[in-house]
């Protein structure tokens, strides 16, 4: 029996993307146009060399890391381009270890611990944590969109 729900092409997305690097740190971008023509871009700057209109291509000619393309992913769904901005500013700061040569619009720094606290554990231990860690997710996820909405109002 067929699902209901239509299947997503993932790369038709729009909004809030990382990439990662074979060295372990991550590229993050937005984009306003589908995931495939904004890597198809990424591609031809790592390509050609661009190091100047790149941070992905500079990168990868400086250090010769494979930079991981194929396992880019949007890591959040925003068709608006404030609200998109703003939340590529968030993941920058999530991401502190990043390949990105600024931090895209300006946050205040006081939001820094709150935008911390929104990444999930890295392992849930044994005895039951896996359900804590979903009820953990539960509220992270309603942190992270009271949180969206909190930055857009005040912007």
């Amino acid at each position: 029996m067929r699902s209901i729900k239509d299947n997503i092409d993932r790369q038709q997305l729009k909004g809030v993307y990382k990439i990662d690097c074979s060295c372990g740190k991550s590229y993050i971008g937005e984009t306003g146009r589908s995931m495939k023509i904004r890597l198809k871009e990424h591609t031809a700057d790592i390509k050609n060399e661009r190091s100047r209109t790149s941070a992905l291509a500079e990168h990868s000619s400086k250090t010769k890391h494979h930079v991981c393309l194929e396992s880019a992913r949007i890591i959040a769904r925003e068709d608006n381009y404030h609200k998109r901005k703003i939340r590529e500013a968030i993941e920058i700061m999530k991401y502190p270890q990043n390949l990105n040569r600024d931090n895209g619009s300006e946050i205040s720094g006081n939001w820094l611990p709150l935008i911390k606290q929104m990444n999930p554990p890295r392992t849930l231990g044994s005895s039951g944590s896996e359900i804590k860690g979903i009820a953990f997710k539960g509220l992270l996820k309603a942190i992270k969109v009271n949180l969206y909405k909190y930055i857009i109002i005040l912007i």
